[in-house]
């Protein structure tokens, strides 16, 4: 038999979906068996295939949550160490909204994973912190930026 690619090459397999003679070099393998380079399909994953309409959703859900989180910011910072008191609890305002953020973000997403998203969250996260600090209600902390490294952590967790 000849393949029926290349025709003068010989052909010893037979692509298991359409049947037809294949020589060695038109042989694809997907796990299922011996096909063809025709039949093969390459799919993205379904988890990382993101509607456009859920990605704007997504996208404006991260940028429009600046003004809420910066305001969830100066509280957290305000009264978290009257409750929790010690220097390490500005780190835990920046890491459960980072958190909440991702839970949102993914619930939105309808469970899927974005890299945009993750990156526009993450921007969120940071973008707040630097709004906090322009409009003078919080000093710069080491413990804060702690914090930002395990919000976004979470974020890369939930959306990557």
């Amino acid at each position: 038999m000849k393949c029926y690619i290349h025709p003068k090459l010989p052909a010893s397999l037979t692509c298991n979906r359409c049947g037809e003679w294949i020589c060695g070099d038109c042989v694809g393998d997907d796990s299922i068996g011996i096909k063809c380079l025709h039949c093969i399909v390459l799919q993205k994953n379904p988890l990382y295939v993101v509607t456009f309409p859920l990605l704007l959703f997504g996208l404006g859900a991260s940028l429009g949550s600046l003004p809420i989180m910066m305001v969830a910011w100066v509280f957290g910072i305000g009264y978290l160490p009257i409750v929790l008191p010690g220097v390490w609890s500005y780190m835990l305002v920046p890491a459960i909204l980072g958190w909440l953020l991702s839970v949102l973000l993914s619930k939105i997403l309808k469970s899927k994973r974005s890299r945009m998203i993750f990156v526009t969250g993450s921007l969120a996260i940071v973008g707040s912190y630097v709004g906090v600090l322009l409009l003078g209600w919080s000093l710069m902390n080491l413990w804060d930026f702690i914090g930002i490294g395990i919000a976004i952590y979470f974020m890369r967790h939930k959306l990557l």
